[in-house]
């Protein structure tokens, strides 16, 4: 259950070497996402119509991102330490 008033935020952790198509698509309450180093591939649509997403932290790591993973999100921040 998710309290109304509160920021959901995801961490993909270590070990995750992909995220499948898809795998938060619709989630509307999420607001922020870090993904960790050993994360190489994010696949189609992972974050889309996930209204509420602004921010994501993306290791070096990626490689690649797929076709539309942030379409209709408002994303005003993607930092990519290094």
């Amino acid at each position: 259950i998710l309290h109304p008033k509160r920021h959901l935020v995801i961490a993909v952790l270590e070990g995750v070497v992909f995220i499948f198509r898809r795998a938060f698509l619709g989630h509307k309450e999420l607001e922020s996402v870090w993904i960790s180093s050993t994360v190489t591939a994010i696949e189609d649509k992972v974050f889309t119509n996930c209204e509420s997403l602004s921010k994501i932290t993306l290791a070096d790591s990626v490689e690649v991102i797929g076709e539309a993973t942030f379409s209709r999100s408002k994303i005003s921040s993607i930092k990519i330490p290094y």
